[in-house]
């Protein structure tokens, strides 16, 4: 998925659990991760 989809979860999250900014911040941090599990599955 996009970046942009990630970070329009994360901010609908938000406002539902406390802060817009935490549910950003939190669906980043699994973009990354997801973007570094392939990387390194595909070696």
């Amino acid at each position: 998925m996009a970046l942009s989809v990630y970070i329009a979860i994360g901010a609908i999250a938000g406002l539902f659990f406390g802060g817009m900014w935490e549910g950003i911040t939190a669906l980043v941090l699994i973009y990354i991760a997801t973007i570094l599990t392939k990387k390194y599955e595909k070696n």
